[in-house]
């Protein structure tokens, strides 16, 4: 038997949905094919925007990504909680955060098995980089996800 599988396209999040930020700026045309986001989450330039399944929460085989959706409401929800509490009206994740949280997730993920260079997996997006898969333990994601961290963001 050969089974073909066409259409697969993990690595396009959101596809086909049009999500615009700041300035008018399109998610897709940001991403560029290489999606990233603050704990899978969040994008710089996109404010009060969360993605749920996003860039680099999917799991291989270390746990529950049911556990992974619940970790991701909590910390949404932690979200609202402190702008309906501050009075504020936006959340926006800083450049520098979310550059230095996906430098830290792409080595992890360098020194996994789905990461090796000889490897080719679904895993990997078209610039080679594994944008699917979460390289640390479900401990880590859900101590990080727990309560919404302010200093780790822009509130207007």
């Amino acid at each position: 038997m050969i089974v073909y599988a066409t259409g697969f396209h993990a690595s396009e999040f959101l596809t086909p949905m049009r999500v615009v930020g700041r300035d008018g700026e399109e998610l897709h045309d940001r991403w560029n094919g290489d999606a990233r986001a603050y704990l899978g989450m969040a994008v710089p330039g996109f404010p009060n925007f969360f993605c749920m399944y996003g860039p680099n929460t999917n799991l291989v085989a270390n746990g529950s990504i049911i556990f992974f959706s619940e970790c991701e409401v909590q910390y949404v929800l932690s979200a609202i909680k402190l702008l309906l509490e501050t009075g504020h009206r936006a959340v926006d994740v800083r450049s520098d955060v979310h550059d230095a949280y996906n430098v830290e997730v792409d080595a992890q993920n360098d020194r996994m098995a789905w990461g090796a260079a000889s490897v080719h997996t679904w895993y990997r997006n078209a610039n080679g980089r594994i944008s699917q898969n979460w390289p640390f333990t479900l401990l880590e994601f859900w101590q990080r996800t727990r309560e919404l961290n302010p200093d780790d963001y822009e509130i207007s």
